[in-house]
């Protein structure tokens, strides 16, 4: 974690948790950390990264047995979220694990996927919508500031 002093390091993984995707904090160069100072929290992900692993999912779904002819789809709405599509819920968790997957194989955080509830979809399919955080939640913020100053 870039910005971080090793005495604060270990404090991080309870940010890590909470925060999607990758967090660092930022501080001015040369100053040490101390209860006064100020710094930022970052949490962001790559969106190429993003494209790219889904490039990959979509290829093995395209390969796997299971799923090959099944008609499942992973469309990506730039920047904001992602749609599977399934003949049924359990065609639609192996997507779903096939994207986490991927994520995680770019070095991204699989945190940063925030599955909704399944919904059925025309012709008798099934749809996810998976929402793509970026950022923290104000008390989520405030949590990790007061770890790492505490």
């Amino acid at each position: 974690m870039r910005g971080v002093g090793k005495r604060h390091a270990h404090k991080l993984g309870l940010a890590a948790r909470i925060a999607a995707g990758k967090l660092r904090v930022a501080k001015q160069p040369g100053t040490a950390m101390a209860k006064d100072e100020s710094f930022d929290i970052v949490s962001d992900f790559d969106q190429q990264e993003l494209v790219n692993a889904l490039d990959q999912a979509r290829r093995e779904i395209g390969s796997r047995f299971d799923l090959k002819d099944s008609g499942s789809e992973v469309n990506f709405e730039e920047g904001k979220h992602l749609v599977l599509t399934a003949p049924d819920e359990f065609k639609l968790k192996n997507i779903f694990d096939i994207v986490e997957s991927k994520i995680t194989k770019r070095g991204m955080s699989p945190h940063i996927l925030d599955p909704q509830k399944v919904e059925q979809a025309l012709g008798g399919k099934t749809k996810q919508t998976v929402l793509l955080r970026k950022g923290l939640k104000q008390e989520e913020a405030k949590e990790i500031v007061a770890e790492i100053k505490g």
